[in-house]
């Protein structure tokens, strides 16, 4: 029976040892943080790069449509038809 409780004991240890030399918990912290910061700039350089691009905004409003929720969508469809039928600067 002890056989079990020293296996068990050493296969905390060890999971312990690489949980703390990965450092997930502070990696998925800063994984997240960093994300968050690089969605506003990614929506601006994709929003003034598809009207160069000649995409209408009804494709883009349909694509969206089905990946975000109802809600989010009623709240966010005019902000997106207005800036892919104006842009906001560029040429």
């Amino acid at each position: 029976m002890q056989a079990w409780k020293r296996q068990l004991r050493r296969t905390l240890k060890v999971y312990w040892y690489h949980f703390n030399q990965a450092r997930l918990s502070s990696s998925a912290a800063e994984l997240a943080y960093y994300s968050l910061l690089s969605i506003f700039p990614a929506i601006l350089i994709v929003g003034n790069v598809l009207p160069m691009l000649g995409v209408n905004a009804k494709t883009v409003l349909g694509y969206l449509q089905t990946g975000i929720p109802t809600s989010v969508y009623k709240l966010i469809e005019p902000v997106i038809t207005d800036f892919l039928q104006h842009g906001s600067g560029g040429c």
